[in-house]
């Protein structure tokens, strides 16, 4: 069976995943992780067609096959993925990823992860003279399970977006009519 893990909140699709492959080890079933920079399709087919001592089901992950350029090898090594019985897969993707790029596997399982629009408005209200409706929504986005450092990032992330906007299009590379 395979599963893809991915999406925007790409913090949330990695505990998932680490989640998951803590669930093998519990289990005591053999793991390996790759990723698919270092992957080809012979030793694809060697991680994949190999069965341990007792016939159990072993786990494979793979990192970023989905997302990237397309190419002759990557769409064999799917095929090659889509055919296998033997192992458990899971396919993990920092981002999110297209309804294209999902195509080959509707039959998989698909775990999409994707940033929840209450941070963005928690940004969005970040001003002076605010802070009785800033720490409503500061309770609110921990109660949501969201990480004080995660949060913290998005702020800079955000404050870095606004710098940008504001040093104009020629920073942006835009034309000059957004101006």
């Amino acid at each position: 069976m395979i599963t893809i893990v991915h999406g925007e909140d790409s913090l949330t699709s990695y505990k998932r995943l680490s989640q998951i492959i803590d669930d093998y080890k519990n289990r005591q079933i053999g793991f390996s992780v790759k990723d698919a920079g270092e992957l080809d399709v012979t030793s694809l087919r060697q991680e994949t067609g190999s069965i341990d001592l007792f016939g159990t089901k072993q786990l494979l992950v793979i990192k970023n096959l989905l997302g990237g350029v397309k190419s002759k090898q990557k769409d064999t090594m799917i095929e090659l993925l889509k055919k296998n019985t033997d192992t458990e897969i899971i396919l993990y993707e920092p981002k999110k990823l297209s309804d294209t790029a999902l195509k080959p596997f509707l039959k998989s399982k698909i775990e999409a992860y994707n940033i929840n629009p209450v941070i963005f408005k928690f940004l969005d209200i970040m001003r002076p003279g605010n802070t009785r409706v800033i720490t409503l929504s500061w309770n609110k986005l921990l109660d949501l399970g969201h990480e004080p450092e995660y949060v913290f990032s998005m702020l800079a992330r955000q404050i870095r977006l606004l710098i940008q906007a504001k040093s104009g299009a020629s920073y942006l590379k835009l034309a000059p009519y957004p101006r």
